[in-house]
C-alpha cells in the first residue's frame, strides 16, 4: 500500500471522527437553545453557566475542526440575509452601532488608563483568589473561564490590548479598535467575491460581538471599583431555532408598512411629527433643523446600495471643551479623571456650574457646585481652574482647594466635605494634598487683567 493511499486513509478516517463530534455537539447546543435562560439578577452562578456551556460546545467544536467555516459560505445565512436584509437600511444600522460602539470604547478606554496607568489595578487583581476574581467578573460579566485565568484573553491582556490602540484616556476615540479572535476572525472572513449584504450583515455581527466585550470589561473594572449593579433589560438573540419564526416577523413587519397609509410617526416627539428624509426614506427625524444637523453624517450612507467599512465608519468626536479651559502646554498629560471633569462642566447644563464632585466612590452620578463666599472669591478661582486645567500647576490646584475648604467651613459643609474635595483634586491631578506639601508648595500669582 502507497504512502499517499494511507495518508488519505488518515485523512478521511479523521474527517469522519469529526462529523460525528459535529453531530453530537450540534445536538447538544439545540438542546442547549431551548433550556430558559437564568436570571442573572436571582441566581449569578447559574446565568454564568448557561453562557459558559454554549461558548464551551460552540469553540470546542470549532477548536477541533479541521477548517473553520465562513458564515459567508453558510447557505442557510446566506438565504436568510437575502430573504430578510436590505442594504440601504442595513447600512444606517452599522452606522449607528458602529458610532455607538466608538462612543463606548472611548468611556473604556478612560476607565482603563485610570486603572492600569494612574491607579494600580494590575497589581491588585494578581493579589486576588479565584473566588475573588469570579465575583468581580459575575458583576461585569462575560465569562469567568477566560476573564480570570492566565491565557491570551484574560481580563489585563485584554484590557492591555484596547489600551494600545489608544492610551490618552479622553473619553474619546479616533478609530474602531476590533477584538481579534482566532476562530470568530475565519468565522466572519469574506472575500472579494462574497455578496456586499452579506459581507454588511458579518460586520455588524463583529459590532455587536465588540460592544459586548466593551461593555463587559467596562462593568468588570466599575464593579473592581465599587459601582452599583445596573439592571438590564433581558437581551433577544436570534439563534438558529429561532431564525424562521424571526424572518416571518420582520416579513409581516415590512408588509405592514408597505400597506399603512400613514405617512408620520408622532411616538418620538411630543407635539411634533416626525418627517421622513426624502433622498431614502429611511430615516426620520423630528424637525429640518434636527436633519441638517445630521446631513453631514447621513449623506455618506444616504440610499447607498453598496457596503464599505469606510462607508459606515463613524466620525471621531472630539475631545471635550468648553470657553474656560485652555489646551492643555506641551508636557501636561490630564488624567482621565480631568477629562471627566472637563467633560461634565462643557455640557450645556453645566453653564453655572464652578466644579463637578462624585457623589461617592463608585457613583455614576456627580454633585456641582458654585463659589460665592468669600466675595470676589469666583473670579480667582476661576483663573485658578483654568491654570491647573491647562498646566496642572500646583499653586492653583491648591487655590482651588483652599476656596472651596473656607467655603465650606464659613456657610457649612453640606455635601462637600474636607476629604471628598481632597480626593477629587487628588484623582484628577495625580498629586498628593497634605498640609505640608501645601505649606512648601509656590505661592499663587495673583490674576492678571487679560486673566479676568
Amino acid at each position: 500500500m502507497s504512502a499517499v493511499s494511507v495518508s488519505e486513509r488518515q485523512r478521511m478516517a479523521g474527517l469522519k471522527l469529526f462529523e460525528a463530534f459535529e453531530r453530537l455537539q450540534t445536538e447538544k447546543m439545540q438542546k442547549h437553545y431551548k433550556i430558559k435562560r437564568p436570571n442573572k439578577h436571582t441566581d449569578r452562578v447559574a446565568w454564568n453557566n448557561h453562557f459558559e456551556t454554549e461558548i464551551t460546545l460552540k469553540y470546542d467544536l470549532h477548536e477541533c475542526s479541521p477548517g473553520v467555516r465562513s458564515w459567508a459560505t453558510d447557505p442557510g445565512f446566506v438565504d436568510h440575509v437575502f430573504k430578510t436584509g436590505n442594504i440601504a437600511e442595513m447600512n444606517i444600522e452599522v452606522t449607528s452601532r458602529a458610532k455607538e460602539l466608538l462612543h463606548a470604547e472611548g468611556l473604556l478606554l478612560a476607565i482603563i488608563v485610570d486603572n492600569l496607568v494612574f491607579q494600580n489595578f494590575e497589581a491588585e487583581w494578581a493579589e486576588f483568589d479565584d473566588q475573588r476574581r469570579r465575583d468581580i467578573a459575575l458583576e461585569g460579566l462575560l465569562s469567568w473561564r477566560l476573564l480570570v485565568g492566565g491565557g491570551e484573553y484574560n481580563l489585563i491582556n485584554l484590557l492591555k490590548k484596547i489600551m494600545n490602540h489608544d492610551s490618552t484616556g479622553t473619553g474619546r476615540v479616533k478609530e474602531l479598535f476590533l477584538f481579534p479572535h482566532h476562530i470568530v476572525d475565519k468565522e466572519h472572513a469574506v472575500t472579494e467575491d462574497t455578496p456586499p449584504i452579506i459581507r454588511q450583515h458579518l460586520y455588524l455581527t463583529v459590532i455587536l460581538r465588540n460592544f459586548c466585550i466593551v461593555e463587559t470589561l467596562k462593568g468588570v473594572l466599575r464593579a473592581y471599583r465599587g459601582f452599583p449593579l445596573t439592571m438590564r433589560n433581558p437581551l433577544t438573540t436570534a439563534h438558529p431555532a429561532h431564525t424562521e419564526e424571526r424572518a416571518e416577523t420582520l416579513r409581516l413587519i415590512k408588509e405592514a408598512d408597505k400597506n399603512s397609509d400613514r405617512r408620520v410617526d408622532q411616538s418620538q416627539c411630543k407635539e411634533m411629527a416626525a418627517l421622513a428624509l426624502f433622498a431614502c426614506e429611511i430615516m426620520w427625524y423630528c424637525s429640518r433643523a434636527c436633519q441638517r444637523k445630521d446631513w453631514p453624517a447621513h449623506k455618506k450612507v444616504c440610499g447607498a446600495q453598496t457596503f464599505d467599512t469606510e462607508l459606515v465608519a463613524p466620525t471621531a468626536e472630539a475631545p471635550p471643551e468648553f470657553i474656560g479651559c485652555p489646551a492643555a502646554v506641551p508636557g501636561f498629560v490630564r488624567t482621565p479623571a480631568l477629562w471627566r471633569q472637563i467633560g461634565y462642566l462643557s455640557e450645556p447644563d453645566s453653564q453655572k456650574s464652578y466644579y463637578h464632585f462624585d457623589s461617592g466612590p463608585g457613583s455614576l452620578s456627580t454633585d456641582a457646585t458654585i463659589v460665592f463666599y468669600p466675595p470676589g472669591a469666583n473670579m480667582t478661582f476661576l483663573v485658578a481652574r483654568r491654570r491647573a486645567m491647562a498646566s496642572g500647576s500646583i499653586p492653583a490646584i491648591h487655590m482651588m482647594f483652599r476656596i472651596l475648604d473656607y467655603q465650606g467651613d464659613c456657610c457649612g459643609r453640606g455635601i462637600f466635605d474636607y476629604e471628598k474635595l481632597r480626593r477629587q483634586f487628588e484623582m484628577e491631578y495625580n498629586i498628593k494634598i497634605t498640609p505640608q506639601s501645601m505649606a512648601a508648595a509656590e505661592p499663587f500669582a495673583k490674576p492678571t487683567k487679560r486673566e479676568l
